[in-house]
């Protein structure tokens, strides 16, 4: 299973235990919007899928991803997939999403992960912006850890984009349109 590398942005990054080395790391500037700031929320997807087993006293293969400002600072894990499950990093007080939110729903995963997988999941995240971040530039990472034990795991991460505004306005408009004919054809 050879690692599909696209930019997380629209398209999964794709990471999986094929690749030896220990920490796959997407990192992705989330810049402005032309003529504003981000949008006041973000959507990510998280796939994971694996053939390890829980037990105690072990580490998992997982992926993480995490949102930081564009310099760096203020760096908060969001979410972290591994065997047990999807795991919400709680919001800290005064941290970088502090009068924000974070929730999640269940989707069903855009890639075939793993056959066999003892756990496979997908996830939508959603992400609601604190007003402080109104206007600022930020950084997101998605982190693949590999434990080195052999068996298999593999996962993706995505920034979802926002639909554009003009694009939403275009496809309401063409329904009108079409929606109009039909009326204007029956009278």
């Amino acid at each position: 299973m050879a690692q599909e590398v696209r930019d997380g942005l629209g398209g999964p990054w794709v990471a999986d235990t094929t690749v030896a080395t220990v920490l796959q790391s997407r990192e992705l500037d989330l810049g402005l919007v032309e003529g504003r700031g981000l949008p006041d929320r973000l959507e990510y997807e998280l796939g994971f899928a694996t053939r390890e087993t829980a037990a105690t006293g072990f580490l998992f293969d997982s992926l993480t991803i995490s949102l930081s400002r564009a310099d760096g600072t203020g760096s908060t894990i969001l979410v972290t997939g591994d065997v047990f499950g999807l795991t919400l990093a709680p919001l800290v007080p005064g941290g970088l999403l502090s009068g924000g939110g974070l929730s999640v729903s269940e989707v069903t995963p855009r890639l075939v992960l793993l056959d066999g997988a003892a756990v496979s999941f997908g996830y939508s995240i959603h992400v609601q912006l604190p007003p402080a971040l109104a206007g600022q530039a930020l950084r997101t990472r998605f982190d693949f850890f590999n434990n080195g034990d052999g068996v298999a795991s593999r996962g993706y991460a995505l920034v979802v984009p926002e639909a554009s505004t003009w694009g939403l306005g275009l496809v309401g408009c063409g329904l009108l349109w079409l929606g109009g004919r039909r009326m204007g054809g029956r009278a």
